[in-house]
Order: structure tokens, then sequence, then C-alpha cells
């Protein structure tokens, strides 16, 4: 038998000694210690001794060791020159105990019938037990008591270890406001509401913060019921993705940027953005259309809407007294019919089948299948009404172009009034008339400083340094009335050149009625005609306009 060393309490504590036997618990409370001492005992230490002294200390749930009894009582006490030590009971095991564990060992259970003839189960005979079946984390002390008090148990949940949390996983920051957050119709500083105006749509321009990818964080370690550490798993990592539209930022790679102006839409881990848009029909459904690329419309625009594009407008449907703005080209498949604030207005090109009652400016060419009904036109490029079939009619209203327009038929029978201008590139006349008008201003200043210059001269009066200030003053003057002179006489060189370029080309019927400008020099129409072609050429007497007939070159 081993002997094992022991911490000797102090043993004048009640209840602990019999006859020179000492009897003590182990820490745990598992072992009985006895330590005997032989200078105590009155007589031969005998079985029915022992067990006499040790049921007196009232040990309830232990059981003397046979075999240490057998040990003791061979022992010849005259023959010890000191105490001896001895491990002489042990705790009985528990009647009826069952434990069973989880399989992840983070839960563990008690079952407990001990027989009728049993004695109560002590608290510490639990524990003990669950010591040996290897569980001491999360024992839930309310449920031992309330196993205590009943004396069994049918698989109650004793002990509860502590999961592992895993860290939260990489994350995805939509940086926009969210756009239903913004949508609704606008509140005017009068109080009323414009239905018209429900920012449905949201635009972003390059280089804008789309969405920050915010990294993955460390989980939090757990412990099992037989005191084992479960690690912590950090949370899964994702990649923020480009996706059309989009880049990663070359200064974070945790953040994506627009790389186009349009329509941020967000996706899972990414946001792509769209430089098309489709949208059904414009109207109090969606109100006012903003967008900073192309417009794709399936429908129409119903009357009193806009649309604004920095890209190109499509419309396969009609356009009913509404405002179209585009930086790229305007396609309208239907018609439009319009009344006094209707226009259309593109960087670019503009077709349509129809147009009536409308306000139409471009800076590329128009193109007009079937007729320009009573607008206002205005046109850097050229003006093509019918080339591609349809009827071809332009009929009232004033056009103004800078080269030249083609139709099957200009006027009407009725004798409409129509007004066409031709090489007369309004926006370049416009400039030439801002031009001019400074020039004036500076030439009228340079009048004066030349007037001040002479004054002191002719007076011979000491004011030498106002003189040179009024010198140098009037280089300047002189400098920039020679610069806006000279951007004068290129701008009336290129009127030039769009007046040579221009012409009139009518396939089928040139009514009375009509009124022509090439260049400002007027020709009237005053009886029906047939396919016709009109332009300048220069004559003895200066430009005047020619008339010959129209035929397919």
């Amino acid at each position: 038998m081993s002997h094992s060393t022991y911490h000797v309490p102090d043993l004048s504590s009640e209840n602990q000694e019999q006859q020179g036997l000492h009897f003590y618990p182990n820490p745990d409370q598992t072992q009985i210690i006895l330590i005997l001492d032989p200078a105590e005992i009155p007589g031969p230490l005998t079985r029915p001794f022992l067990e006499s002294a040790f049921a007196a200390m009232g040990f309830k749930g232990f059981a003397l060791r046979p075999e240490v009894l057998d040990e003791l009582t061979a022992l010849d006490l005259s023959q010890l020159s000191g105490p001896v030590t001895r491990i002489c009971a042990l705790q009985k095991p528990l009647e009826g105990i069952d434990i069973q564990i989880s399989a992840d060992a983070l839960k563990a259970w008690l079952t407990l019938e001990p027989s009728p003839a049993s004695s109560p189960p002590e608290r510490v005979q639990i524990l003990n037990s669950l010591k040996k079946a290897g569980i001491v984390y999360g024992i839930k002390e309310d449920i031992l008591d309330a196993v205590l008090t009943q004396g069994r148990a049918q698989k109650v949940l004793i002990a509860e270890g502590l999961p592992a949390q895993k860290g939260k996983g990489a994350w995805f920051e939509f940086l926009l406001a969210n756009p239903e957050d913004s949508q609704g119709p606008k509140l005017r500083a009068d109080g009323s509401v414009n239905y018209r105006e429900l920012n449905q749509i949201q635009s972003v321009e390059p280089d804008t913060p789309l969405m920050r990818k915010h990294p993955p964080e460390p989980g939090t370690p757990g412990k099992r019921v037989t005191g084992e550490e479960i690690p912590a798993e950090t949370g899964r990592d994702y990649h923020l993705s480009e996706s059309p539209g989009t880049r990663i930022s070359d200064q974070d790679k945790n953040l994506l940027l627009s790389s186009r102006s349009g329509r941020p839409v967000r996706l899972s881990r990414s946001v792509k953005v769209e430089d098309v848009i489709s949208i059904e029909n414009v109207g109090l459904e969606t109100g006012n259309i903003q967008f900073n690329g192309s417009v794709m419309i399936m429908g129409s625009v119903n009357s009193g809407f806009e649309v604004r594009a920095r890209g190109d407008i499509i419309v396969h449907g009609s356009v009913e007294d509404a405002i179209l703005e585009a930086g790229g080209n305007i396609e309208i498949k239907g018609s439009v019919y319009g009344r006094e604030n209707t226009s259309l207005s593109a960087r670019g090109d503009i077709q349509a089948a129809f147009i009536q009652n409308a306000s139409v400016e471009c800076f590329g060419d128009l193109h007009i299948h079937d007729g320009l009904f009573h607008c206002q036109i205005r046109v850097m490029g050229n003006i093509f009404v019918g080339c591609n079939g349809g009827k071809g009619q332009i009929n009232g209203g004033k056009i103004w172009g800078a080269n030249s327009l083609k139709a099957r038929i200009l006027g009407s029978m009725a004798s409409t009034a129509t007004h066409i201008s031709l090489g007369e590139d309004p926006y370049l006349r416009q400039k030439l008339k801002d031009i001019d008008h400074n020039l004036r201003h500076h030439k009228n200043e340079l009048e004066q400083v030349i007037k001040s210059i002479i004054y002191i001269r002719t007076r011979a009066m000491e004011k030498a340094s106002e003189l040179g200030n009024l010198e140098e003053k009037r280089s300047e003057l002189l400098e920039t009335v020679n610069m806006l002179s000279e951007h004068i006489n290129n701008l009336h060189e290129s009127l030039r050149m769009s007046r040579s370029q221009s012409e009139v080309c009518v396939m089928e019927q040139l009514h009375a009625g009509v009124r022509l400008f090439f260049a400002e020099i007027p020709y009237l129409v005053n009886e029906d005609m047939g396919p016709s072609r009109l332009r300048l050429r220069e004559s003895q007497s200066g430009p005047e306009v020619a008339w010959s007939p129209y035929s397919k070159r």
C-alpha cells in the first residue's frame, strides 16, 4: 500500500479524537484519514474497537476499508516509535446514479434512483460522482439543491458548458442613403406638395464611395463541462467585389468606388452602377426623372412631367406636354403632342415620329419620320423630315438651322405661315453678338483713356505717375480690342462657311406661305411648287437665293 504524506490538521478539534485515534476528511471529502498515536491507545487494536471509534465520529456516506482494518489490527503498538497515518475509509458510491455527457461535452445529465433502503444522497457524494465522470465545469447548483431535496432525479441537466462564440463575419456597409428614405413628394416653400418630384432614382458621380467592407472579428472561446477550453473561431471572411461601373479604391482595399455616372444598385457584397435605367412609364408613379446616365422608357411620358438625363433618352411610346433634356441623343419611337411648355433638348441628335407644338433644340441632327407641326426649332446640324419614309411634312412654326433642311412637304395647302432660317448658327450668332457688345465696351474705354492721355500732355501737367498708369491701361485695352476683333472675324468666317453649305431640299411639294431666310437673305414662296432645291449663290449684286428643281443625286 502506498503511504501518502498528508497535512495533519489540528487534532485538538472536537469529535476528531477517539482514544488515540484521530479522524479527518481529506480536502475534497472523498476519503477519511486516520492518524493513530500508539502512546494514547489503552490496549491492543481490535476490529470492534476501530469500527466503534469510526462510527462515533458520525461520518455519513463513508465505509471503512477492510484491508486497512486488517493491517492496523496486526500492528504491535509497542514496536511503533510514532504515529501511523492511513486512509481508513472511502466514500460510498451512490446507488442508482447515472451520468450522461453529450457528444460535444457541453451538457451533462444526472439520473438518480436510489433503492428504498439507501441513505439519502449527500452533496459531496453527487459532486464526487460528477468529478469521477470528468465533470468539473458549469455545474448547476440550483439543480443540485433540488436533487438533494427530492432525493432522486430523472435525467436533469446538471451541468452545462459555454459554447465558443464565432466571431462576426465580414460585413458590408452601403454608404449611400437608402433611396426609399428620400422618396416621396417634395414640400414646396409655400407648404404645398409637388407630387411630380418623388426622387425615386438615385444617381452617383464617378469616384463616389459606395460600399465599405468591415473585416471579420475574432470570436470568444468556450469551455466544456469536462473543463477543456474550446478555441474561438474567427468570423468568416468575404471579398469585396468589383461590379460593372465600380472599382476598388487604390488607397483602401476595403472601399468600393463608382467608376462612372449612373444608378447604384446594391448587391450582397458589391454595388453595380447602371448607366442605363429602364422605366415603364413616366407619371405619378415615378415622378420626374433625373439621372446621370441614359434613360429608356418602355412606355410613354405623361403630361406635365420632366425627364433629364446626362446620357441618352429613349422613349418607346409617346410624349405628351413634357420636358425632355439629354446630354446625349433623344429618340422617341412615337409622337410628341405638346403645348406651350413642351420642350426637347439634346446635346446630340433628336429622332421622333411626329412633333407638334413643341420647342426643340439639338446640337446634332434632327430626324423626323412624319411631321413637324407648329414647332420652334433650333438645330446646330441638319434637319431631315421624311427622308426614310413617312409623310415628312413641315407645317407652321419657326425653324433655325445651321446647315441644311430636307423634307418631303414644306408648308401646307392652307398656306400656313412657315418660317425657315438656315445658314445662321443661332448659338454662333448669339456668341458673335456678345463679343461685339464686349468689343464696343472696350473701344469706348480705350477712347476715354486716349483722351485723358492727350489732355495731360497738352496741358503740360506734371502728372508723370498718372500718365504712366494711363499708358499701361491703353496698351492693355488695345491688346484686348485687337483680340476681340480677331475673334469676331473668325466667327464671321465660320458663319460664311455655314451659309455656303446651307440648302433646302423639298422632295415633293413646296407650298405658298413658306418664308425662307438664308443668312438673313429672304425668299418668300408665293405659289405652290413641286420638288425644289434652294440655296445661296453669288451674283453681281451680291448673294441671292437660287431655286432649282430637286432631283435625287
